[in-house]
């Protein structure tokens, strides 16, 4: 059966329509997704990247309509910024301090781009495996800690449990990498973008469709009219999801559209 009321679908990027193994989305997707918008319904990017890196993997060859960035913290349409949310500074200052006493990798996403404090073993591994570039570095303390979008530590998860989520209550940290967490702000997630995105359209909830892999994109998952977890997701999105499609390496999302779409 056709899903013939879809107007508005978000896709995750990494693990998602952007291989780990290639670091590209792949021609199917590409053609696929591009016949989707082609057919009128709008087509977003939903991901914890910012917009350079977002911009970046789509390289003109994925036509999108907008996106929802650093995990719903900025949200565009076009290149209209429909909303952006800051994190608490208090969580942000806490963690800059933790990072220098603890000696831990940390980014911060702020208006001017991305900053890390060092590069370590973790830091290399991660960007090695996603094939994104090693932000700039520099101290962290020049920065505007009430500006801060997002952060990253390449920390493990034990870590992060004994040493960071105790003392950071207004912060959620989310994971696709044992060794790398997205640090967001209780208050947003990519549902929530979403949310903001359709409300500016007039679309409603049920009338959209999302794909995804990971933790942070379990909420959208749950929310959105349609879900469409990837075979290589993590089980609590499979149990979420409405649908699983084929692995990102057989272009399972180019799949699911030309079976159950178009």
């Amino acid at each position: 059966m056709k899903l013939n009321n879809i107007k508005a679908a978000f896709f995750d990027m990494d693990g998602t329509i952007v291989s780990f193994t290639t670091h590209k989305i792949s021609d199917r997707d590409i053609a696929a997704i591009n016949k989707l918008r082609e057919n009128g319904v709008l087509v977003f990017i939903s991901s914890g990247r910012d917009k350079n890196n977002i911009m970046k993997v789509l390289d003109n060859t994925l036509k999108v309509d907008g996106f929802v960035g650093m995990n719903g913290n900025l949200n565009v349409i076009g290149d209209e910024i429909i909303s952006e949310h800051f994190m608490d500074e208090d969580d942000v200052r806490f963690i800059v301090d933790a990072s220098k006493r603890l000696n831990f990798a940390l980014s911060l996403f702020t208006r001017e781009g991305v900053v890390l404090n060092m590069a370590d073993d973790k830091v290399h591994a991660v960007h090695d495996h996603v094939e994104v570039p090693i932000p700039k570095i520099a101290s962290l303390d020049d920065l505007d800690l009430s500006k801060v979008f997002q952060m990253n530590a390449y920390t493990t998860r034990a870590f992060d449990e004994e040493n960071l989520v105790p003392y950071m209550n207004n912060s959620v940290f989310k994971r696709w990498n044992d060794d790398f967490a997205d640090i967001n702000s209780k208050k947003t997630s990519k549902l929530k973008g979403i949310n903001k995105i359709i409300e500016k359209l007039g679309i409603d909830i049920k009338d959209t469709i999302s794909f995804g892999d990971s933790e942070n994109d379990l909420e959208m998952i749950k929310g959105t009219g349609v879900s469409v977890a990837m075979a290589n997701a993590m089980p609590v999105i499979k149990n979420a999801a409405t649908y699983i499609t084929k692995d990102c390496d057989e272009s399972g999302a180019a799949y699911f559209i030309e079976n159950y779409i178009l």
